[in-house]
């Protein structure tokens, strides 16, 4: 099921773009949170996670459940193999301050 998964976000990320049309600049590369669980009771079940599989500084822009945290990182580890090119790590900057929080029952992020 998990290769399906990975699959579907590959064979997803390339669709919608006709045979000879540029894509949208990183259509490829980023994470929908919303492709993941992002249920939760308090803030403890919520994960801060960056959408983008091609920086490697990891400023996180989304929150996510901690149930789907696995898949995300498998989901993540498969387009950086495929889409990301093989360069130096890149400087970082801070990252601005983001914190989780669980409301209504859906981890967010502040």
């Amino acid at each position: 099921m998990k290769h399906l998964r990975v699959f579907y976000l590959l064979w997803m990320a390339g669709a919608g773009v006709a045979c000879g049309e540029t894509p949208i600049a990183d259509s490829k590369t980023r994470l929908d949170a919303s492709d993941y669980d992002q249920s939760c009771l308090d803030i403890t079940h919520c994960i801060l996670v960056d959408l983008e599989a091609c920086t490697y500084c990891n400023c996180p822009d989304a929150a996510i459940s901690d149930e789907a945290f696995e898949a995300y990182v498998a989901d993540r580890n498969a387009l950086q193999e495929t889409y990301c090119p093989e360069t130096d790590k890149e400087v970082c900057p801070s990252c601005p301050l983001r914190e989780p929080r669980c409301f209504n029952k859906q981890c967010e992020i502040n």
